[in-house]
């Protein structure tokens, strides 16, 4: 799972770069705006750095432990809220179930 992630980061990223690269080059040319190849080479690298922090930031919340769940829940303590009599609310972790 993860290095399939990574792989399609990586292969979106160099799509990404090359669409950039097709529309400086060739597209707002035909509207007669022209960017010089400095100018883009930040740009891309901007683009690079922010590829790379944004997939680091989505795995690290995408692989972390769920904070909520059933196995959880097992052994927690609780607060009832009305009565239990045999259906009612109880509040854990300030969530009713």
């Amino acid at each position: 799972m993860k290095r399939t992630r990574l792989i399609i980061a990586i292969v979106s990223t160099i799509f990404e770069l090359l669409v950039m690269l097709a529309v400086v080059l060739w597209g707002l040319p035909q509207l007669d705006v022209y960017v010089p190849v400095w100018a883009l080479i930040p740009v891309m690298i901007i683009w690079v750095v922010y590829s790379v922090y944004t997939y680091r930031k989505g795995s690290k919340v995408l692989y972390q432990k769920s904070p909520t769940g059933l196995p959880d829940m097992i052994g927690t303590k609780g607060k009832t809220v009305g009565h239990l009599d045999p259906e009612g609310w109880v509040k854990i972790r300030g969530e009713l179930w």
